[in-house]
């Protein structure tokens, strides 16, 4: 007998595709008319095209700032690496994407260290962790001890992401998604 899963973990490598595979999966979800909540975040670059920061993105397409590399204003802001962590802004998004309903698949791209430093939001996924059908990221390189819980549990799926699986793994996690909504 198959375990019941109740969530589904992406991990890789920075850059192999993980976000994108989100991307598709909400594009398939709403297709199919199945109802998916959450946010994704998505890298912002400059007119030369350097990295410069991210945004944290709703299913609906509500846009905020999650972090950039040199602010304009002179906030103090918690930092990761080279990177201000907009938190606050953070938050409107993400929280507000964040109510769980019957029948619906949350996703969130990603649970990491620059969202876990609103409390609220570790506050919240910690809340909702097994309660409701999870679709998320998480970093491959950092051992944070949340992540490490959910990892761990025995409803969780981890699913490694690689450029060599990475076009042909959207229909396998899409039957799993669709499989934890109907349980």
């Amino acid at each position: 007998m198959e375990r019941k899963i109740s969530s589904i973990l992406l991990t890789g490598a920075p850059g192999v595709g993980k976000t994108t595979i989100i991307k598709k999966l909400i594009k398939i979800l709403k297709e199919k008319q199945i109802k998916c909540i959450g946010f994704y975040t998505e890298e912002m670059r400059s007119e030369n095209e350097t990295r410069m920061g991210f945004d944290v993105i709703d299913i609906d397409g509500k846009r905020g700032i999650l972090a950039r590399e040199h602010p304009t204003d002179n906030i103090k802001r918690p930092h990761v690496g080279k990177y201000s962590v907009y938190t606050k802004d953070f938050e409107d998004i993400a929280l507000a994407a964040l109510k769980v309903e019957s029948k619906t698949i949350l996703i969130v791209d990603e649970i990491g260290k620059m969202e876990l430093l609103s409390t609220k939001f570790k506050q919240r996924i910690q809340e909702v962790f097994g309660k409701t059908p999870i679709l998320a990221t998480i970093p491959n390189r950092q051992t944070i001890d949340i992540i490490e819980r959910m990892k761990n549990d025995k409803k969780s799926m981890v699913l490694e992401i690689t450029k060599k699986n990475r076009n042909e793994i959207v229909d396998e996690i899409f039957q799993r998604v669709n499989q934890m909504i109907i349980m």
